[in-house]
């Protein structure tokens, strides 16, 4: 049988299947992760491998199941900033200064991060959210409140071309 009719006959029945069905469901990460979220209802350690290979079931895995920082995870989170700002404010449930590096490269993480984790203005992540017109418009409405940038016309073109 093939990963999703498994993961289906399991929800149906309300129980765990044999260890040869779940061998089966532990190869796909998506009906792994649904899996462990909907029939084990916890935490289920043979697909954490195949989980660090996703950072966004891996977040996922810690927000809805591990209920905690997952450290091993952490690794591979911090290189995607758009999972990282939203594992910053649900998991961590705050600032997560070793990510704010990467995740101020990017203009939609920075604007998030900034509006829900810090909410407010963060310096560090102007550039890159200055750097996309709609995350610009975003910020500046969002988190600048509509006040005009600091910064004069000139030195927000280079903020924005460097």
């Amino acid at each position: 049988m093939i990963p999703n009719k498994l993961y289906k006959i399991a929800v149906e029945q309300n129980k765990r299947l044999s260890k040869y069905d779940e061998a089966i469901i532990a190869k796909n990460v998506h009906y792994a992760y649904r899996y462990a979220l909907d029939v084990i209802k916890g935490r289920w350690i043979e697909i954490e491998p195949l989980l660090l290979t996703s950072p966004t079931y891996a977040c996922s895995y810690a927000y809805e199941i591990l209920q905690r920082r997952w450290p091993e995870a952490e690794e591979l989170i911090i290189n995607y900033p758009t999972v990282a700002w939203w594992y910053a404010l649900n998991v961590i449930g705050g600032r997560w200064l070793d990510a704010e590096k990467n995740i101020a490269k990017d203009p939609e993480a920075a604007y998030k991060y900034a509006k829900f984790v810090i909410r407010g203005r963060w310096r560090e992540g102007e550039k890159a959210a200055y750097s996309s017109k709609y995350f610009r418009k975003l910020y500046i409405v969002d988190i600048l409140r509509g006040k005009s940038f600091e910064l004069s016309d000139t030195q927000v073109i280079e903020l924005v071309v460097v």
